[in-house]
């Protein structure tokens, strides 16, 4: 309401300007309202209908029929005609309805040329419209990339807030304390294996804490992080974890957001129970279409909420980058689908 009032206003304003100029053009002064109060009257009730119609025809018609955004020049080849349309037509109904009453009212010694006034019309119209539609594409440009800056602020900031959930997941105490306490344990029954487990400690970290600040990785560097962290788990559950491993060459240089496999086998080892005698088996397909992570189901009774939180990660990290979603199947197994993601270099710098 408030815009529509602005407009009208502002559309007296230039109706007034332009009035003022056709006579002062004519006769050399310009008449004070009370000498003709019916002649201001009309010009405002035209110059307000004119920013009406203007507002109606750009918003409600054009922005419908031929979006700025859809190709910048018709619409404006298309805005300039319809708003011209509108102007002139105005402009002729204001004319003929006032030009003999100022005639006929203005002492005998002024003349007018009509057809003169009507062409210095005609030109401050066609003046008035170009200038119209260039303000309203310089808005349209302006609000566009005020809202792609805020889009992209706001996509920025709620992937850093996702990386962070994950980074958080495993640097917690609790995910610390279980692989000191297998190396711990190792020391005393096997130093050779203790040493390699802390090397691979360290390289997990080391791939967490690179990838911290990054939006995604090839395929090929989580394969080899999640290939890492399951020797990792074998280690700790003595060989009741296996994971196996099957991807195309073609799609290793593919993307992936960081610890996507990871969490979902974390996943896997906190809602199932396995042994030795019955392993959990984690098995990573990955083709053209998905990367594909399955597991064997032996669900435990006691049931936490980290599961949907880390599923409901990573579907969020997706939704970044594509409007594919992370397909889950439940049933004999359980079966998590993520989009491979076909991305400009430089996305996923390694």
């Amino acid at each position: 309401m408030l815009k529509r009032a602005a407009i009208v206003v502002v559309s007296i304003l230039i109706g007034f300007v332009i009035l003022a100029y056709i006579l002062f053009s004519q006769v050399g002064f310009i008449p004070k309202p009370n000498m003709y109060p019916l002649l201001y009257v009309v010009a405002s009730a035209v110059s307000g209908f004119v920013g009406i119609a203007l507002y109606a025809a750009n918003r409600m018609l054009l922005n419908r029929l031929v979006p700025w955004q859809a190709s910048v020049f018709i619409r404006f080849l298309a805005q300039l005609f319809l708003n011209f349309l509108i102007v002139s037509g105005f402009s002729l109904l204001f004319f003929w309805l006032l030009a003999d009453f100022i005639v006929v009212t203005l002492p005998a010694s002024i003349t007018i040329d009509k057809f003169e006034v009507l062409a210095r019309l005609l030109i401050l119209a066609l003046l008035t419209v170009v200038t119209y539609t260039i303000v309203d594409f310089a808005l349209y440009s302006f609000n566009s990339y005020s809202q792609e800056q805020v889009k992209a602020i706001k996509q920025r900031r709620d992937q850093l807030e996702l990386q962070y959930e994950s980074l958080k997941s495993q640097l917690s105490p609790h995910y610390l304390f279980n692989n000191l306490n297998t190396v711990y344990s190792l020391i005393h029954t096997n130093a050779m294996q203790a040493e390699e487990y802390i090397r691979m400690l360290v390289q997990t970290y080391q791939y967490i804490l690179s990838t911290n600040d990054r939006k995604l990785v090839t395929l090929a560097h989580e394969l080899t992080f999640a290939q890492v962290y399951c020797k990792m788990l074998a280690v700790r559950f003595e060989d009741a974890v296996v994971l196996s491993v099957s991807a195309d060459n073609a799609v290793l240089q593919t993307y992936i957001p960081p610890l996507s496999l990871q969490i979902l086998i974390e996943n896997a080892v906190k809602h199932n129970s396995f042994s030795a005698s019955n392993p959990l088996f984690v098995e990573v397909t990955a083709n053209e279409y998905n990367v594909t992570v399955t597991n064997n189901l032996s669900p435990v009774q006691q049931k936490t909420d980290s599961f949907r939180i880390g599923l409901a990660n990573v579907k969020k990290r997706y939704a970044q980058f594509t409007s594919r979603p992370v397909v889950v199947q439940s049933s004999n197994q359980f079966v998590v689908k993520l989009p491979v993601l076909h991305l400009q270099n430089g996305l996923g710098n390694e």
